[in-house]
């Protein structure tokens, strides 16, 4: 683009170029008054003038522009604030192309006008109506008459979890490129077409310690009569009594309602045991259903586990208990303790939400 050449100096070129000088000339004597101009300068200054255009000043105000009529009219919001509050929003180039604005004001829109952010989705347990329910009376049960005060310090949780070797030794899901160049090497990440060799284990905690971490054998059915052999005999005989000691009898155990647990014979036996170990079961009447989001095991144990063996490199089941219980034995106990307060917390967070899952909702913290 040519700059602008003032008036004076506009005159001047054409006069001389009037005058039959050549731009070899023109050059020379606007150099002898301290003025400088190409032979482009000219040429496009002598096409503007047969042209009849105007030279203006640099201080002369410049050619107004005609405004733009809105986009972002209220009858557009309306119908964007319509598209993007339902439960499965349109892209924002369907909605642009239905409203007939641009892709940008749709996005003006949503952020400025609506003030709106964008989040993933997360995955939940389906919830039917008496499940909402049920979550809600549970936890202000569980809350109330287990955790409440001081009460959350006397309560074992325990569950069960699968590990895969898949587990192990995980991919990073991100890489780097050059910024202005195309990649020197495309990476993916590669799943396995069969399925991963696997094992069931059984762990739990409370404020004064881990329970020991058990394995399932393999083909061995979870049933009831292992349930009661090999997790909840030694549990009442031996594990609890070793962390509270004279306090035994103040504990609690807490465990989701799998089949297992809620059988006719493995509640007798925990009613026996009871009366001869003074350790007591919370009611599974006061246990909130498909409620991972209340566990602790499910939402903090569980989760670190598997985050630490995603440093590891076993190449065999036996190699892979090996790193669990290892793992198992260096897991944090200050960051367990407080997922036990953070459960008092979303029990309360649950009730407030009249029942629905927490765990899509990062804001429930501020709530309470």
């Amino acid at each position: 683009m040519v700059p602008k050449i003032r008036t004076f100096w506009a005159g001047y070129i054409t006069a001389l170029s009037d005058a039959k000088y050549s731009q070899t000339q023109i050059i020379r004597m606007c150099k002898m008054r301290n003025f400088s101009i190409s032979r482009f300068g000219i040429q496009s200054l002598l096409q503007r003038n047969c042209k009849n255009q105007q030279n203006v000043d640099d201080s002369a105000p410049g050619p107004s522009r005609r405004r733009h009529a809105p986009s972002r009219t209220p009858e557009v919001v309306t119908k964007v604030r319509r598209a993007v509050t339902c439960e499965n929003p349109m892209t924002q180039r369907a909605i642009a192309k239905r409203t007939g604005v641009s892709q940008s004001t749709v996005y003006n829109i949503i952020h400025k006008n609506l003030r709106l952010q964008r989040r993933h989705k997360g995955r939940v347990h389906k919830l039917l109506g008496r499940h909402v329910q049920e979550r809600k009376t549970n936890c202000r049960k569980l809350y109330e008459k287990y955790l409440a005060g001081e009460k959350w310090k006397f309560v074992v949780t325990l569950d069960e979890a699968w590990v895969y070797l898949d587990n192990c030794n995980k991919p990073r899901a991100i890489y780097y490129r050059p910024i202005d160049k195309q990649p020197y090497q495309k990476w993916a990440k590669e799943c396995r077409e069969s399925f991963s060799k696997g094992f069931m284990v059984i762990a739990g905690y409370s404020y004064k310690g881990k329970l020991r971490i058990r394995r399932v054998g393999k083909n061995v059915k979870m049933n009831s009569v292992y349930y009661q052999t090999n997790v909840l005999t030694p549990l009442y005989r031996t594990e609890i009594p070793a962390l509270y000691g004279p306090e035994t009898g103040m504990a609690w155990i807490h465990q989701d309602k799998a089949s297992s647990h809620t059988s006719k014979t493995t509640r007798s036996f925990m009613n026996r045991m009871q009366n001869e170990t003074g350790i007591n079961a919370i009611p599974f009447e006061d246990i909130p259903v498909k409620s991972p989001d209340a566990s602790p095991m499910d939402f903090c144990a569980f989760g670190l586990l598997k985050r630490a063996l995603g440093k590891r490199r076993p190449r065999t089941l036996d190699g892979l208990w090996k790193a669990c219980k290892e793992e198992w034995e260096q897991m944090d106990m200050s960051s367990l303790q407080r997922s036990l307060l953070q459960w008092k917390l979303r029990c309360r967070a649950i009730v407030k939400q009249a029942g629905y899952q927490i765990e899509h909702d990062r804001s429930w913290r501020h709530k309470i």
